[in-house]
């Protein structure tokens, strides 16, 4: 039998690196991807800015082309990660960070994290039962912030999140309010990332600490009722503006200290 025919060359391999590279910005996504692949809002939404058709096909080409489309991918679409009890998710694919410090899926985290430059991290933070709902959060913190400072070597911005959830405050209980002293708790080990890259003269263009969404919080069923909610905010209110002032104090004084070497770290609550 004849040997089989040699593969046909691909007609990149005739092209530029800095070209293809062109090529990759116009195929690959730059908004965040969904781990079921299909992008959010209407039916056949895109997946770019500007609204035009995106490909991935590139990426299944071969493995040397995979390598130098990918980190094009992960430059762009920043990746959202979801923190609760249940776990952590991925929108560009799923990953369990058990409590207990066990992992799942850890694959999918190892070959994304090393690529991504923009990350949005959300917290969902349970106020009640009190004595295991923040722990939950804060183990769930600790540990994916261990993964993003050991494989997120390319990362250059960091969101985080936190969302305060009554969950618990059933058959008409009184609701719990987040204290500054739980929110520095929940973003301590993010924070931390952050001081890490500057002690270490990493150069990082923008690390952000997103401290916030503690508005409007859910409710369990037996909750208040919604007449209730706009009184319940003032009180959110000030928890906002007091974990502003006692963030910005602190990043002024590592300033005046010398620390920042090229890390900005903002503070914003929304």
């Amino acid at each position: 039998m004849p040997p089989p025919p040699p593969p046909p060359t691909c007609h990149l391999s005739r092209l530029p690196r800095e070209l293809r590279l062109q090529i990759y910005h116009l195929l690959l996504p730059d908004q965040p991807i969904p781990a079921d692949g299909r992008p959010a809002g209407r039916l056949g939404s895109s997946l770019r800015r500007d609204g035009a058709p995106t490909s991935a096909a590139v990426l299944r080409l071969n493995r040397a082309y995979h390598a130098e489309a990918l980190p094009v991918l992960y430059s762009r679409a920043p990746l959202h990660v979801h923190l609760s009890r249940a776990g952590a998710r991925m929108l560009c694919g799923h990953v369990h960070v058990a409590v207990a410090g066990r992992a799942r899926d850890a694959r999918i985290a190892e070959s994304a994290l090393p690529h991504v430059r923009r990350m949005d991290v959300r917290v969902t933070a349970a106020l009640q039962p009190r004595r295991v709902a923040l722990e939950a959060a804060v183990a769930q913190a600790a540990l994916f912030a261990a993964l993003v400072a050991e494989r997120a070597r390319a990362l250059r911005e960091l969101r985080v999140a936190v969302e305060w959830v009554n969950g618990g405050a059933v058959g008409g209980g009184e609701l719990a309010f987040p204290t500054v002293e739980m929110a520095r708790r929940v973003v301590a080990p993010f924070v931390e990332v952050g001081r890490r890259w500057r002690a270490g003269g990493e150069r990082r263009e923008v690390v952000v600490v997103v401290v916030g969404r503690l508005g409007r919080p859910r409710w369990g069923v037996g909750g208040k009722k919604e007449a209730g909610v706009v009184v319940e905010e003032e009180g959110f209110e000030e928890v906002k503006n007091e974990l502003r002032s006692a963030f910005l104090e602190e990043l002024e004084e590592g300033e005046q200290q010398g620390e920042d070497r090229g890390v900005v770290m903002e503070v914003v609550c929304n």
